[in-house]
């Protein structure tokens, strides 16, 4: 793994850097709390499910995630995809769609 130049953070081996610098973003995190309170969850209840510390969803929400997997972990502990916290709702409307 490599270190991304922006906050340190890993980036995971097979990860392009532009990939992981759309997770590693505000906007994630932003998406991550509002899909958060949406779901009507406090920061200690997401963090119970995901067996991580308040602070770790706290971090989350200002900085975004540096890895899919935890992207996909917060997902499933939230109740929604991972197109809607990396793009929003709007994309994961028209992902839905276009599979349909």
């Amino acid at each position: 793994m490599s270190k991304a130049p922006d906050h340190g953070a890993e980036i995971p081996a097979g990860a392009d850097f532009d990939t992981h610098q759309a997770l590693c973003s505000s906007h994630v995190g932003r998406r991550i709390r509002e899909a958060r309170k949406g779901a009507g969850l406090t920061q200690a209840a997401l963090a119970k499910r995901l067996g991580v510390a308040s602070a770790s969803v706290s971090e989350a929400e200002s900085l975004g995630l540096s890895t899919l997997p935890a992207l996909a972990r917060y997902a499933r502990a939230i109740g929604t995809t991972v197109i809607a916290l990396a793009y929003g709702d709007n994309r994961a409307a028209d992902q839905n769609s276009a599979a349909q």
